[in-house]
């Protein structure tokens, strides 16, 4: 699994005291690009929502950043409302011992609480893009999100090129504690959408190495489970705690047109699920919700770094006989949960 660095920023940390009436549309006066300062983004953010009476606090974090961030209060108590925005570099440093979820190829990461307590965690490189209407439509997304389950926390990212656009979305949610061992559900929200009108959803990967980040934590189940012929199916997961302590969650999707593969190990504690997407009579939007189930010590916390890929078909505007009749393009985006 490759490791991109992004952009490099002025390290700081942000929080900001959101009011649930700030308007999704109020970020349309703004234009600030994410190359921007840090400072930038703070003056920005107050001035777009200084008539909701927001707190705007600026804390440069500091060569000891472990230590630094841990002992930010406004961020070891968030409050319902609460936004955080920092860079990526400052996010890897994990912040303490707090629930966060990050994309490491990123150069910008954002916690928000919303008012049912939930954790929501967006992360972007968001190269020529307004961010300040991302953090506001991203806010405003999540306040409204209904859920079949209610997660401890969320992660949202969406990368695009001329061809394509992913947009992931992975819920996590804690079931419960039992016989020494915490146990999480994570449902993966893998849409991939084509932008250049010509080409075609080819691909879903997700991909993780469970144990990799913390070898106290263990691959349970892997879902959906394979299929053998190409056809859409209607996919019910569930997932519980063994002995029944605790809660279960569940959620059901009608896949696109596809072989499933699921390649997972469970002894290995390898998470490996391929949509192998009929190409030819793909849907301009494809959606797919794979899952799985996880143990970590109750003497650790989970953190994992997962992968997920979709890839598209393109026609080739081919010369010689000997040229393709299509070529193929990748989309991928790194999310890395660390739940305590």
């Amino acid at each position: 699994m490759s490791t991109l660095k992004g952009k490099a920023f002025a390290t700081f940390a942000v929080v900001v005291m959101v009011f649930f009436s700030v308007p999704v549309s109020a970020a349309s006066d703004l234009s600030m690009e994410c190359n921007s300062s840090f400072s930038d983004v703070k003056s920005s953010l107050e001035s777009l929502l200084s008539e909701y009476d927001v707190i705007v606090m600026n804390m440069p974090i500091g060569s000891d950043n472990d230590v630094y961030i841990s002992e930010f209060e406004t961020l070891n108590d968030l409050k319902p409302g609460n936004l955080v925005i920092m860079d990526s570099n400052a996010c890897s440093q994990k912040i303490g011992r707090y629930t966060h979820i990050y994309d490491p190829e990123s150069n910008f990461s954002a916690i928000f609480k919303d008012r049912l307590g939930i954790i929501h965690c967006m992360s972007t490189s968001c190269e020529e893009t307004d961010l300040s209407n991302q953090i506001i439509e991203w806010v405003g997304n999540v306040d409204e999100m209904m859920y079949e389950n209610v997660p401890t926390a969320t992660f949202t990212e969406s990368t695009q090129s001329n061809i394509g656009k992913l947009t992931v979305t992975n819920l996590y949610y804690y079931l419960g504690t039992s016989n020494g061992y915490k146990y999480y559900a994570v449902e993966y929200r893998i849409q991939s959408t084509v932008l250049d009108g010509v080409s075609k959803n080819a691909d879903h990967y997700i991909e993780c190495q469970v144990d990799g980040e913390n070898s106290f934590m263990n691959l349970l189940d892997a879902k959906p489970d394979n299929t053998y012929t190409m056809q859409s199916t209607t996919v019910g997961i569930n997932f519980s705690i063994p002995d029944g302590v605790g809660v279960s969650v569940s959620w059901t999707f009608t896949t696109p047109i596809c072989i499933i593969n699921n390649q997972s190990d469970i002894s290995d504690d390898l998470l490996d699920i391929w949509f192998d997407i009929q190409d030819g009579t793909s849907y301009t939007t494809e959606v797919t919700r794979p899952g799985c189930f996880v143990k970590v010590s109750t003497a650790s916390q989970y953190e994992s770094e997962e992968e997920i890929k979709a890839q598209f078909r393109t026609p080739y505007n081919h010369f010689w006989p000997w040229d393709p009749t299509y070529t193929w393009s990748t989309l991928s985006i790194v999310t890395h949960p660390i739940l305590v």
